[in-house]
């Protein structure tokens, strides 16, 4: 099992070397039940919208059975670095326990380009950057676990070189496997059927290397059951002091912000614009009062 989800990984990451300074989402649902009444969508898209929602439902009821629904849902934003995915379905059953068959998949995806600038970095420098990946969820059980499915996967490849990396998470039939492969370091942080997160420290090759990501998540379920990973994947990078990048969507975690990323001058600009606004503010709150709350988020 593990050799064949790493296989996936890096036929995935090989098939990106020739994406260049693309990004792009990739989003599909589908809602479907015994009587193959079938609703789906599907989004794919390269260098074009950076956000991106879609949904599929079914519902249908014949006699003796009462109306069964599947329903999927798929998001992925770009800025956010978040990716939502949530499967759900009922398993109606008339009163001698004949029961419909229903069915619901999502999966949401992006991917992006970065291309990284490190001062006073060499072709030979090699610097290492560290990103943390995450997933939180809920499942119901329908008629049994092995109706669920949830899968986290993600893939790298730094342009020019031949070192991609990928992960693969993956819950099914009741348990939790994983695959790891082609980083520098990585610990599995969560391993549970509704929570799963990586961390990972990624090496990239001299000043200015470009890295190619992509970031997949899964939610499947069947007979009854509900796979809700509507809360959200999400991606964090951290780097080192000194080191920024840019991104071919132009606005890749720019929602969130990067720990250790230092702004662009215009940012400075606007930073300190606000902080200005800011001081302003607190100058005029202390004339009115000698106390104040800030609730803890």
């Amino acid at each position: 099992m593990r050799k064949q989800l790493l296989a996936a990984i890096f036929a995935v990451t090989g098939a990106q070397q020739a994406g260049a300074q693309d990004y792009g989402l990739d989003l599909f649902t589908s809602a479907s039940h015994t009587f193959r009444l079938n609703d789906s969508e599907r989004y794919s898209v390269k260098n074009g919208d950076r956000s991106r929602a879609v949904g599929a439902r079914v519902a249908a009821s014949f006699d003796p059975y009462p109306t069964g629904t599947a329903d999927a849902f798929a998001s992925a934003n770009l800025a956010t670095g978040e990716l939502k995915a949530s499967a759900a379905t009922n398993r109606p059953c008339d009163q001698i326990i004949n029961c419909l068959p229903t069915g619901a998949y999502a999966q949401a995806g992006f991917s992006d380009t970065l291309r990284f600038t490190i001062p006073g970095a060499t072709s030979t420098t090699i610097t290492s950057i560290n990103m943390a990946f995450s997933s939180i969820g809920e499942f119901i059980n329908g008629a049994s676990p092995s109706t669920l499915q949830h899968i986290l996967q993600g893939t790298f490849y730094n342009q020019g070189l031949s070192n991609g990396a990928g992960f693969n998470i993956l819950y099914q039939n009741g348990s939790v496997n994983t695959g790891v492969g082609g980083f520098n370091t990585h610990q599995i942080t969560s391993a549970i059927r509704d929570n799963f997160g990586i961390t990972v420290s990624y090496d990239l090759y001299g000043a200015t290397p470009d890295l190619s990501l992509a970031l997949t998540l899964y939610a499947i379920a069947n007979d009854g059951g509900i796979a809700d990973f509507g809360r959200t994947a999400r991606v964090g990078l951290t780097l080192p002091e000194g080191v920024t990048y840019t991104s071919a969507s132009g606005v890749f975690l720019t929602a969130v912000g990067v720990p250790g990323a230092v702004p662009e001058p215009a940012t400075w600009a606007s930073m300190i614009l606000g902080f200005g606004l800011v001081g302003g503010a607190l100058r005029r709150a202390r004339a009115r009062t000698t106390a104040s709350t800030v609730p803890a988020r």
